[in-house]
């Protein structure tokens, strides 16, 4: 199930997207390696590391608050 409105930002920075109706997203990332960060007003926050890759496929997985 496509998570949508996801934020997503890349850590350290101001610069962040949002995820569209299908859970894609695309973002400039300054400097590599760096690190995701990823959120949704009603689950966890989850981090991912990004390394030297031009395009990264990300699956997230979080955790629900009840």
């Amino acid at each position: 199930v496509p998570l949508s409105p996801a934020t997503i930002r890349v850590r350290s920075t101001n610069v962040s997207t949002m995820t569209n109706q299908d859970g894609r997203f695309e973002i400039l990332v300054p400097d590599l390696p760096t690190a995701l960060v990823c959120s949704h007003i009603r689950f966890c926050m989850d981090t991912l590391s990004v390394g030297s890759a031009e395009v990264v496929t990300v699956v997230v997985g979080f955790v629900r608050i009840f």
